[in-house]
């Protein structure tokens, strides 16, 4: 085992606040050669906003040790060769880079729609969408998470926009964050690694365990975000992770107990 990849909501942090035993995980990790590498579905900012969140938050992080689904929503929109227009249900940040790599921000007669998270989403926003989409837009999903947690509860995430318009236009989006395959390939290719030597640590049954089952890397089901102890129960035999535990600070006990190698 030579590397932990990691997902941030739900297991490093919730909102402002650092899951208990995350701090702690990530030095003993450290400790052992194993390198901490970010990969999250955050569909609203790039590394640098997560590094610099993570090291503020106690965490020192380099921009090169995350990836975002973000980031890799618009390094595949900018490698297409043919730009056009796009509308943009998201954020602020997703819309600029969008624009900054050669795509035309647009409305409902965009050849694409890239949906992301959208904290200031309206219906007129929805409606577009749906205008976009019948026209025949492009449709593409930064990630189809239903909830990201925060703290004390879950907010609306990314995928329940999209599944949303899914549902009003009867047209399935494009799917670029986990469990898509890409995001695993960047982080490895910047590990140098294969995928046996990494842990995929998440707290999602729709992206992160079904990202690793697909990726053939180890896996940690952590009960700290939106994963219950009856949803894990209910696994059946061919899904179920590796390892299924409460945070980061029980995932440092077993390792120090039995190192996972």
């Amino acid at each position: 085992m030579r590397a932990a990849l990691l997902d941030l909501d739900g297991v490093m942090y919730r909102g402002a606040t650092l899951c208990h035993g995350a701090a702690e995980f990530v030095r003993f990790a450290r400790a052992q050669g194993i390198r901490p590498f970010y990969l999250s579905n955050n569909s609203r900012s790039g590394p640098e906003v997560v590094a610099s969140k993570l090291t503020d938050l106690g965490i020192p992080t380099a921009v090169e040790e995350v990836v975002t689904a973000a980031e890799t929503t618009v390094e595949r929109m900018a490698a297409m060769r043919r730009k056009g227009s796009v509308a943009v249900i998201g954020s602020d940040w997703l819309s600029s880079q969008l624009e900054t790599s050669g795509w035309r921000l647009a409305g409902a007669d965009a050849e694409y729609l890239v949906v992301g998270l959208d904290h200031q989403l309206t219906y007129a926003k929805l409606q577009m969408g749906v205008d976009a989409l019948l026209a025949g837009a492009r449709f593409v999903g930064v990630n189809k998470d239903p909830v990201n947690p925060i703290e004390n509860t879950l907010e609306l995430g990314c995928g329940s926009i999209v599944a949303a318009l899914e549902s009003a236009t009867s047209r399935r989006a494009a799917c670029i964050g986990k469990p898509s395959l890409r995001m695993l390939r960047k982080a490895l290719a910047r590990l140098r690694l294969q995928p046996s030597e990494t842990l995929m640590i998440g707290d999602s049954l729709v992206s992160d365990m079904v990202l690793a089952r697909r990726g053939r890397t180890r896996s940690a089901l952590l009960l700290s975000g939106q994963t219950s102890r009856a949803m894990a129960d209910r696994l059946p035999a061919g899904h179920r992770p590796d390892l299924i535990l409460e945070d980061l600070a029980e995932l440092t006990a077993v390792w120090t107990a039995a190192p996972y190698r």
